[in-house]
């Protein structure tokens, strides 16, 4: 700034002792001092010192770092503007840099402080420098605190830009926050999606008295590799429980391994299962090993009832057609235990084969009760080896044979000639001998003779005719009897 008043010191050298003050001393004097009418600056009685402001954005108080600078430091200004380049200017006091610009600003109308602004719309608005933040609210002592904010309705508005009223996170007078929502309804109400990063936790029930300290928290890969973890409630780590409220059904895609991090299949359990109404046995006394399947209840009778009912049965199959029940045994064979044929067929097979054969032995504990017709397999007549000369007796009798049926009982037959009295006809193999030797009466030329069937399976001539001996009709129970049912169709239904 140009000053071209004189300083004091020449203005002294005018009025020394006998020296005579021109009119432009005079004049110098005068100019150096303040005019309360020509130079805006008054103090009238009992008032404050008054300060008239000028320019356009009638500036009050310039003030310098040194005269010598070519602009002000700072200004104070009654009718400022934001940015000097803008003709828009605002009616208030302003605090400004030396190029004119507004950096804090008091609305004259409604007292409202701008700082960046100088149109602010509360009583603090502050706008930031491009890439900046609006504000640095700091207290560096190791004790001290931040910012307290009280208010009745919200004491906290945080908006976007252009958002004056602070729509995206807003603190409720009664404490409930909320984020992309200005109406929350519990102490956090998010209205959007929410991150977490890392493997931090979100943790329920904090705080909760005798909690066990990782119950009630979910975390990504927090307790297992590659896996979001989800922790029950509870006191330890015996009893911590999740329970899941879906009355409209859940779905899970993928798979579910129950004691298991890697499934099978789409459901796997390792351990027992159980399908009950809560009210079981087994299960619950340590009676079923792991990998047992429990269906049912002790307090419930299942089935029993006339087509379809409220208690149809205790186990179900449902099929389009055919089902079975199948049994795998280590990879040594397939074993059917029930194949079912419906449609037109209706039939249950017992015992079908799967490519390793038929079931060697269905063993029946108690009694059987078939209403209906059981169609039972019986064997063929067996061809004997015949000993001691003996041999058929030719047409039209019957030629010598045995068989044994399903229960077990071994019969004879034929008309066999040639051998003498004391020799053995021919010997029946293990399993089709007695138990203990049989004496049995038969046929011999017009006579009576005598057969015994000793426990080596040897048919012996005691006493008969060497020009026919009859075998027909001799029967006797085998040594051990299991009745078999073997790949047996049943042609009707079973009661």
């Amino acid at each position: 700034m140009n000053i071209t008043k004189l300083d004091r010191t020449a203005l002294k050298s005018y009025f020394v002792k006998n020296a005579i003050p021109t009119a432009s001393n005079f004049a110098d004097l005068i100019d150096g001092l303040l005019n309360q009418k020509e130079d805006g600056i008054a103090k009238l009685p009992g008032e404050p010192l008054s300060v008239q402001a000028d320019g356009e954005q009638r500036n009050v108080i310039n003030f310098y770092n040194s005269f010598g600078d070519a602009k002000a430091a700072w200004t104070m200004s009654l009718n400022p503007r934001i940015d000097p380049n803008l003709p828009a200017a605002k009616a208030g006091w302003s605090v400004g840099d030396g190029d004119g610009r507004s950096r804090l600003f008091i609305d004259a109308t409604t007292g409202n402080i701008g700082i960046g602004t100088v149109a602010p719309l509360k009583r603090l608005h502050v706008v930031a420098n491009v890439g900046d933040h609006s504000a640095l609210l700091e207290n560096t002592n190791p004790g001290g605190y931040g910012v307290i904010i009280s208010a009745a309705v919200d004491p906290l508005r945080v908006g976007g830009l252009g958002q004056q009223y602070g729509e995206r996170l807003i603190v409720k007078g009664n404490g409930n926050v909320g984020i992309g929502t200005t109406a929350p309804q519990a102490t956090l109400h998010v209205g959007g999606s929410v991150k977490i990063d890392g493997v931090n936790v979100l943790e329920f029930g904090s705080g909760v008295a005798s909690k066990e300290p990782n119950a009630g928290r979910i975390g990504y890969q927090t307790f297992t590799a590659n896996a979001l973890d989800v922790v029950g409630a509870g006191t330890n780590g015996t009893n911590r429980r999740i329970k899941f409220w879906a009355e409209g059904g859940a779905t899970i895609e993928g798979t579910l391994g129950i004691g298991t991090a890697a499934p099978a299949g789409k459901l796997e359990v390792i351990g027992t299962a159980v399908i009950s109404n809560g009210n079981t046995y087994a299960t619950k006394n340590n009676r079923m090993a792991a990998g047992s399947l429990s269906v049912g209840s002790i307090d419930t009778s299942y089935g029993g009832g006339n087509s379809w009912n409220a208690n149809t049965a205790g186990l179900l199959l449902e099929t389009i057609a055919n089902t079975e029940i199948a049994v795998h045994d280590s990879n040594t064979r397939l074993a059917s235990l029930m194949y079912y044929e419906g449609d037109s067929v209706n039939r249950i097979t017992i015992g079908r084969n799967m490519g390793f054969g038929t079931i060697g032995q269905l063993v029946l504990n108690g009694d059987v009760t078939i209403n209906g017709t059981a169609s039972i397999p019986q064997q063929v007549w067996q061809i004997p080896t015949f000993l001691n000369a003996w041999h058929n007796y030719g047409n039209p009798f019957n030629s010598a044979g045995y068989f044994k049926d399903s229960m077990g009982i071994v019969h004879l037959k034929g008309l066999v000639a040639g051998g003498a009295a004391g020799t053995t006809v021919f010997v029946l193999p293990p399993g089709y001998r007695p138990a203990a030797q049989e004496l049995h009466v038969t046929a011999t030329n017009d006579t009576t003779g005598r057969l015994d069937v000793t426990t080596a399976g040897e048919l012996k001539v005691v006493a008969g005719s060497p020009n026919w001996f009859s075998l027909d009709g001799i029967t006797f129970k085998a040594e051990s009897v299991v009745f078999t049912i073997q790949a047996i169709p049943l042609q009707a239904a079973l009661g």
